[in-house]
């Protein structure tokens, strides 16, 4: 499916392990050249299924998503590098907050706009209901340094005093909350942290341990130069979206649409 969304592909020479950033290569275009800009969005960050229905949504817009899931962290260092459009993100700070902290830190002075997608039930994915305490002695799956998941799942260890380390499978990881969920799913592992309606795809059981903020994050400038990314929040928004939420499960929408700014 990489191959059938793309825009274009590149030849990596088999004596070369990659592409350095802001290195120039030659790409082979799949689509007409005018619609690489005029209809595509770039999303790197955090993982939610939800994005994937936002997708189905902007097509009939005649715009197209390409989500990249790097982690929360990631999205915020794209947004820093200026290469992608939108960046999901839920980064839980010492404080309790989400996101502020972690934008102020690496985008210092850059005006930026927050779209609260949803406050979302973030719990433990396992095939029978389990505690926390119980998560610890099972063979897990984790998520992704730099994930807002993995971020919440440290700070929940670091409070009971536990070291990762004993953890068996916590160096395992997945990129994606449907990833996990196939994981426990398929046997490879007997729990991992994920959101409610990854669990629920899949039958499985899930335990709640917290609620968190999950929000979008644009430039300013971005925003305001394009109605793509217009498009894209309108319909977060949109009652049609909350309707989905609602649907898939684990969400609360009275926060959806909610525009926050920086500064």
């Amino acid at each position: 499916m990489s191959a059938v969304r793309a825009n274009a592909y590149m030849k990596i020479p088999a004596r070369k392990e990659g592409v350095m950033t802001s290195e120039e290569v030659q790409a082979t275009l799949m689509v007409p050249p005018q619609s690489v800009a005029a209809e595509s969005l770039l999303i790197t960050g955090s993982h939610d299924p939800c994005i994937d229905y936002l997708g189905d949504m902007l097509r009939k817009h005649a715009v197209t998503l390409h989500p990249t899931h790097a982690g929360s962290m990631g999205g915020v260092l794209s947004l820093k590098q200026d290469t992608c459009h939108v960046a999901p993100m839920h980064l839980l700070s010492d404080d309790g907050s989400y996101n502020i902290h972690y934008l102020e830190k690496y985008l210092p002075e850059t005006p930026l706009t927050l779209l609260c997608v949803a406050e979302r039930e973030q719990g433990i994915i396992a095939p029978e209901p389990i505690t926390f305490d119980e998560l610890l002695d099972k063979r897990i799956i984790n998520r992704q340094k730099g994930s807002g998941t993995r971020i919440l799942f440290d700070h929940l260890l670091k409070e009971k005093g536990v070291n990762p380390a004993e953890i068996t499978g916590y160096e395992r990881e997945a990129t994606t909350h449907l990833a996990v969920a196939l994981a426990v799913r398929s046997g490879e592992a007997e729990a991992g942290i994920g959101v409610y309606s990854a669990a629920k795809a899949l039958g499985l059981s899930f335990t709640p341990i917290g609620t968190e903020r999950y929000e979008l994050v644009t430039r300013t400038a971005t925003l305001d130069a394009m109605p793509e990314v217009r498009q894209l929040f309108e319909n977060v928004a949109s009652d049609t979206f909350k309707e989905i939420l609602h649907r898939l499960g684990g969400y609360r929408t009275e926060e959806t649409g909610i525009v926050r700014r920086i500064p």
